[in-house]
């Protein structure tokens, strides 16, 4: 489910009712995602995915621009060409960094969040990102130390550069981990978006 930030009432599936208008399903044509078979006015899920896109990185770092989820349930769907996890808006020394605009939509998720704890897809990112950011401050932790005792203490050079290196690449790990959750979260489909009502003018 979506978040509710407005905290209005979102109807069931059941309900025969658009969840993006609140209206009827009869009162105009509709369109059923394949993906997860959740149906929508046609014009209202049109101008949710148009609304919702956004840009991703492929594999090979080149960016692309995919849909939005279903509102309903987050449903990536088939044409959003990066994985349910997106990559990074910046990867500098193997840390993801967000967006200004994923960096706010992050924050309102996450204050948000506290209030409408409903959707256990969202929960779930949340328990992963708390996990994450313990490794990461384990490993900022163990790095310090490690470089605080080789000041102090006689240390064969060999063996220090490498555990140095796999301190440093631990922490990158655990930085880019943490970025690509929050970038997960931030992506993570809002409603009620208003949408325009289609006018016959003819």
């Amino acid at each position: 489910m979506a978040l509710n930030i407005l905290n209005v009432n979102i109807p069931s599936v059941e309900d025969n009712i658009c969840i993006i208008c609140h209206d009827q399903l009869d009162t105009a044509q509709t369109y059923k995602l394949p993906e997860c078979n959740h149906t929508y006015h046609t014009h209202c899920i049109v101008t949710w995915f148009r609304h919702r896109g956004s840009y991703d990185y492929d594999e090979y770092g080149r960016k692309v621009e995919v849909d939005g989820k279903c509102p309903h349930c987050g449903n990536n769907g088939i044409n959003n060409v990066g994985k349910s996890e997106p990559k990074s808006y910046g990867c500098v020394r193997r840390r993801c960094y967000l967006s200004p605009t994923e960096h706010a939509r992050f924050k309102t998720i996450k204050r948000e969040r506290k209030k409408h704890g409903e959707s256990p897809i969202l929960n779930k990112l949340f328990d992963k990102l708390d996990v994450m950011e313990k490794k990461l401050k384990d490993a900022t932790l163990s790095d310090s130390l490690f470089k605080k005792k080789i000041t102090t203490d006689a240390v064969n050079y060999s063996e220090t550069k490498k555990i140095i290196r796999q301190n440093r690449n631990k922490l990158w790990g655990a930085r880019r981990n943490v970025g690509r959750i929050r970038k997960e979260i931030s992506a993570f489909p809002i409603v009620p978006l208003i949408i325009p009502i289609p006018i016959d003018i003819n």
